[in-house]
Order: C-alpha cells, then sequence, then structure tokens
C-alpha cells in the first residue's frame, strides 16, 4: 500500500548537524583546549546517518508502494540516487593521485574494491575515509529489500520477530565490516517507521528500542548506541521544526557529506599559517566548513540532483 509523501524537516535538521560533526571530528587540532575534545566525537554524525536511513528507507518504500516484485526497480533506483555522487568523488580523488606524487598508491585491486564498495573485504584503503558508510548503507538497502515484507506483516509479531533478530544478529557479532555489524543502529530507525506507521504502539515500541540500545551499547560500542538512541527519540516524538534554512541546507548534506574531506583538505592546506591557538584553529575550521559547503552546492546541481531526478523514473 502507497501512502501520501511528506516532508520531515526534522531529518534535513538531523542530516544538516551530523555532516558538520563530521566535518569537525575530520578537521579537528590537536590542543587541549575544550573544543578539540567535543569535536573529537564528531565521528558520532556517521551513526545518525544510519538511523536516519534505518527509519526513512522503509517509508520511502511504503511511500512508492513496494512491493518484493518490484526489487529491481527499486534497487535500480536507489542506485542512480546515490553511486553517481560518490563516482564522481572517486574519480576526481584518481585524477588528483595523478596530478600528485602518489599516484603508485592507485592500483587496480583498490580502484576495483572502491567502485564495488567492497574495500574493507579486500583489506583496501578508502579514496575518501568516509566511503565505508556507501557500503553498509548499500547492504542495509539490499536486506531492506527482502525484510521489508516481513516488517509489514498483517502480524505484529512478524514485525517483532524481525526487529528482534536484527538487534541479536549485532549483539553477537560485535563490531566489523558488514549490516550485522550495524543492524542494531539501523533498526532503531526502523522502530520509528513502525511507530510511526502505528504498526508498534508505544508500550511496545519502548521496551524494542530499549533492547536495541542494550545489545549494540553492550555488544559493540555505548557512545554509537546512545546517538543512535538519541536520534530514533527525536524523530520520534520532537514536532517537526519547519524552517526555510533547514529545508534549504538539508538537500546539501549528503554532497558535504561525501565532499568534505577532499576538498576541505586542500583549503585547510591553504590556512596552514594560521596560529596554534584554538580560537584562531576554530576559524580555520569554520572557513574549511564553508570552502566545502560552496562545492556541495555546486556539486549538489550538477551532479547529485540530475541523479535523483533520473531515480524518480524508475519509481514510477
Amino acid at each position: 500500500m502507497s501512502g501520501e509523501r511528506k516532508y520531515l524537516a526534522n531529518l534535513d535538521l538531523l542530516r544538516i548537524i551530523a555532516a558538520y560533526f563530521v566535518l569537525l571530528f575530520h578537521f579537528r587540532w590537536e590542543g587541549d583546549d575544550y573544543l578539540t575534545y567535543i569535536y573529537g566525537f564528531g565521528y558520532l554524525g556517521v551513526y545518525v546517518f544510519f538511523a536516519i536511513s534505518g527509519f526513512i528507507t522503509p517509508l520511502a518504500m511504503q511511500w512508492s508502494g513496494y512491493t518484493l516484485g518490484k526489487w529491481r526497480q527499486f534497487l535500480v533506483s536507489r542506485f542512480f540516487r546515490l553511486y553517481p555522487a560518490f563516482l564522481a568523488i572517486a574519480v576526481f580523488q584518481i585524477a588528483q593521485a595523478a596530478w600528485g606524487v602518489y599516484f603508485e598508491e592507485v592500483t587496480w585491486s583498490r580502484v576495483f574494491s572502491n567502485f564495488t564498495w567492497t574495500a574493507d573485504f579486500f583489506g583496501e584503503d578508502w579514496f575518501v575515509p568516509v566511503f565505508w558508510t556507501l557500503a553498509i548503507e548499500a547492504q542495509f538497502t539490499l536486506l531492506i529489500l527482502f525484510i521489508y515484507p516481513l516488517l509489514n506483516h498483517k502480524s505484529q509479531w512478524v514485525s517483532v520477530l524481525v526487529v528482534l533478530v536484527m538487534i541479536g544478529a549485532n549483539y553477537f557479532a560485535g563490531r566489523g565490516i558488514t549490516i550485522m555489524n550495524y543492524s542494531g543502529i539501523f533498526v532503531m530507525g526502523v522502530l520509528v517507521y513502525l511507530y510511526y506507521i502505528k504498526k508498534l504502539g508505544f508500550l511496545l515500541f519502548m521496551p524494542l528500542l530499549a533492547l536495541a540500545y542494550y545489545g549494540y551499547a553492550t555488544g559493540v560500542s555505548s557512545w554509537h548506541a546512545r546517538t543512535a538512541v538519541g536520534t530514533a527519540l527525536f524523530v520520534a516524538f520532537v514536532p517537526q521544526l519547519y524552517a526555510g534554512w533547514i529545508k534549504y541546507l538539508g538537500r546539501f548534506a549528503y554532497s558535504f557529506f561525501l565532499l568534505h574531506i577532499p576538498f576541505g583538505a586542500m583549503a585547510r592546506n591553504y590556512l596552514g599559517f594560521f596560529p596554534d591557538d584554538w580560537y584562531y584553529q576554530g576559524i580555520k575550521v569554520f572557513i574549511v566548513g564553508l570552502v566545502s559547503f560552496l562545492v556541495s552546492w555546486v556539486f549538489y546541481y550538477k551532479i547529485e540532483k540530475p541523479s535523483h531526478d533520473f531515480s524518480r523514473r524508475f519509481k514510477r
């Protein structure tokens, strides 16, 4: 059954915050000041993205009237939504390596494993460190294609069983490089989806969310789990904070997330003359973020938006 598509401003707000905190993590400076300590937690923005995906992916499938027979159509649509932006940045990194002095690091194995999002399986380095998150997102997409009908089964307890299996799989798998090692994060978003469509009531939603938190916190990381459960509670219960700037900036979050390292690093190198004092370093990071945003603005309209428009053809 398809539903009415609705703009959820809080998701964009979370994406904006998460993407910028990931930038702060990558461009923090070495110091003993309080800001350095805070920025060190910026990597947790990744788990905000994972929890959001657990919620919005099945919701988008419901909006589009997904059935198991449409899995190819949905998969191709997701491919053209996500892959072109990644491909453009990966090619840019290879070109930059060819122009620089480290082209010998671009091996055929590294190229193949990056372009197929399997670098972790082959023990290869990613061209851009955040690319590993795309590999996990892709694995979740493959998983949700086939468990979505079970999540929406007429029996509530079939949905609950799927959730419990995802929680248990993560608890026993622990840390690793597959979706099973992150399913506890995604399932918190899935639980919000089930609560959002009224498949779960409050009295069942909250204990299952607490169980998902406990399973990931004890099996992998309490900080990751806190971030994901906080994201889930925010999406589930905070009224939509509609504002023009949220909707505007939210569209650039994905491009910003992918681009901030290669282009932000170039900006940072040009600003190497800044003193080591924390306030000067804070200004430098702000400028790096501004440059990353401007590049993302161009990238969104030239590459990401056209690929999104193309992907919608498959949903129709």
